[in-house]
């Protein structure tokens, strides 16, 4: 990201949260990489990491949420978690949900402007919780009710038996692993839209370039790469009187509504990268270069990532 911003004579500036090490911890990887980065020009030298989970901002007064507030506003946020948003009968999702709330909630309020939300996260289908999923696809129940151009759309990615339950609720028997994939790309960013439409003023959210890959074949879990664009619905004002001469052109943002087809398209056109790479060999090994090269800018063997890829990825020794 420096080398792409560079060239726009601005800066960078920001806050991680890791729970096994904190940049301030001499000697750590976490440390030494931190001091590289923020070395470099343009990058603020109070940039951080801490020592904590990504959950712990939901305290009101946790360190955490301190910082979160003393570094934001956020132009991007990038949430690369060690669990999963998938409702799962392995993990309570509860605490990341709450924590997402929190920062939705901090940058609805003082973000003025257009903010991306990065969310990689693990899905695996064979242990989906029933409860949790049915809690987060209620707006994608609704919104199939409501309005038939959504369930249209729908309808291309799932059985429409499926959403047809007479309690209301998402059958989830009915779906393949792979549609219960497209179901949670669908419901999580369904659930991102009724909270932008919620506060004052109100917040459009839409899917960008997503991508899912594999990561445990015989278990079935993929891995998704989700992007957000959150946009506020600042609009000028309008004199309907006349007494003012010039001439204000009002702002029209697309509706609940308008956004769910445009995220059911967007969840249909997921990038599958295994297909991508299997594909393309060649881009395959332009894009192992590049990580070779990252992993080597911050000081590790190149060489043996190379090998590492080139023998399939196979599981690290304990």
């Amino acid at each position: 990201m420096w080398a792409e911003v560079a060239p726009l004579d601005c800066f960078i500036r920001y806050l991680g949260f890791n729970e096994g090490h904190g940049s301030s911890e001499v000697g750590t990887e976490v440390y030494v990489a931190n001091n590289a980065v923020t070395s470099l020009a343009g990058v603020l030298h109070d940039s951080q990491v801490l020592k904590d989970r990504f959950e712990a901002i939901a305290g009101d007064s946790s360190p955490a949420y301190k910082y979160l507030r003393s570094y934001g506003p956020y132009h991007i946020v990038n949430l690369d978690l060690c669990g999963s948003m998938f409702p799962n009968t392995a993990q309570d999702v509860g605490p990341y949900y709450t924590a997402l709330f929190r920062l939705l909630e901090y940058q609805f309020a003082a973000q003025k402007t257009n903010w991306l939300l990065f969310i990689t996260t693990m899905v695996e289908p064979a242990v989906v919780d029933n409860d949790w999923m049915q809690q987060l696809c209620k707006p994608t129940r609704e919104n199939f009710d409501a309005h038939p151009n959504f369930a249209a759309k729908l309808e291309g990615l799932l059985p429409r038996a499926a959403l047809e339950d007479t309690a209301k609720n998402v059958n989830l028997s009915c779906l393949s692993e792979d549609e219960l994939i497209r179901l949670f790309g669908v419901a999580l960013g369904k659930w991102l839209m009724r909270l932008g439409q919620s506060p004052s003023p109100k917040w459009t959210v839409g899917m960008r370039r997503s991508f899912r890959y594999s990561i445990n074949e015989d278990k079935g879990a993929v891995m998704l790469s989700l992007a957000f664009e959150m946009t506020p619905n600042f609009s000028p004002p309008v004199d309907v009187t006349g007494m003012s001469k010039l001439k204000v052109t009002a702002k029209t943002f697309p509706s609940e509504a308008e956004s769910a087809v445009k995220l059911a398209v967007s969840v249909a056109g997921i990038t599958d990268v295994d297909g991508m790479l299997a594909a393309d060999t060649k881009m395959k090994t332009a894009l192992r270069d590049e990580a070779a090269d990252l992993l080597a800018s911050a000081g590790f063997d190149r060489m043996k990532y190379i090998e590492w890829v080139d023998a399939g990825e196979p599981p690290m020794s304990a």
